[in-house]
């Protein structure tokens, strides 16, 4: 007993600040997973009939922070900048070729690193 929630308290904070996002995420999904197996099923399989609501869309909630990281503002992307590079940015124009867009793809950096590092 515990242990879940030790689990939720540490994971929350470490996925609030955006620390270790993906393993926390994917560690309290299955936490909720379990719970809601362990919990809830035995009445029923269903959520809404169960009481498991909460249970499942936490689950789903955490694998989307899995898939999708903590964001540009996290402290895994902090740390995974270079110490005064600012982040890559692409010109990317509209449709009608009038208004230039920028987007940044910060993980093209990460790749760079992996590959130089990989020849050495």
């Amino acid at each position: 007993m515990w242990i879940a929630g030790t689990l939720e308290v540490v994971g929350g904070l470490l996925l609030a600040f955006g620390f270790l996002t993906r393993p926390v995420a994917f560690l309290l999904s299955g936490l909720m997973a379990s719970a809601y197996f362990i919990a809830h099923v035995p009445q029923g399989f269903w959520p809404i009939l169960n009481g498991g609501e909460l249970a499942a869309l936490y689950c789903f909630v955490f694998l989307a922070f899995w898939a999708l990281g903590g964001g540009r503002y996290s402290v895994d992307a902090i740390l995974d900048r270079e110490p005064g590079h600012r982040m890559q940015q692409s010109t990317v124009t509209d449709p009608t070729g009038r208004l230039p867009a920028t987007t940044e793809f910060p993980n093209e950096r990460r790749k760079e690193r992996r590959r130089k590092s990989s020849h050495v």
